[in-house]
């Protein structure tokens, strides 16, 4: 059975450790499929100094993050950050009579993220942001 794209949901950061930057925000804006504002969107579009993650500073992750941010801060085209601008910070729908809100991180932060191990009580806050 095949989703079609209009029934999909990418939950942004589309260029994030990606070589070929605008080629991947051309497909996905031409696909039909619906995003929602990542981090790495929203801090490119601004052409923000700060990534936006929130990583350990040091570790893995953030070394990894800065260079692949400084590579599509400077390539990515100004039509592809006005695009990534317009994203939506989340997406509301019904489906089956329930309710569903997506969102990158959190609702209450973009890079806010939400683990097995989260706290119950920022779990329980989260979802009554939404």
């Amino acid at each position: 059975m095949e989703i079609p794209p209009e029934r999909m949901i990418c939950t942004g950061d589309v260029v994030a450790y990606c070589a070929d930057l605008d080629a991947t925000t051309d497909l996905i804006a031409s696909s039909g499929i619906v995003v929602v504002m990542g981090n790495c969107e929203e801090s490119l579009s601004a052409d923000s100094d700060d990534r936006g993650y929130g990583f350990a500073e040091g570790s893995i992750c953030d070394s990894l993050s800065v260079q692949w941010y400084s590579h599509a801060r400077e390539k990515l085209t100004s039509a592809s950050k006005r695009r990534m601008a317009n994203l939506p910070g989340l997406i509301k729908f019904e489906m089956a009579r329930r309710h569903f809100t997506v969102v990158h991180g959190a609702p209450s932060a973009i890079n806010q993220y939400i683990f097995e191990s989260t706290e119950d009580a920022i779990v329980v806050s989260e979802i009554e942001r939404s």
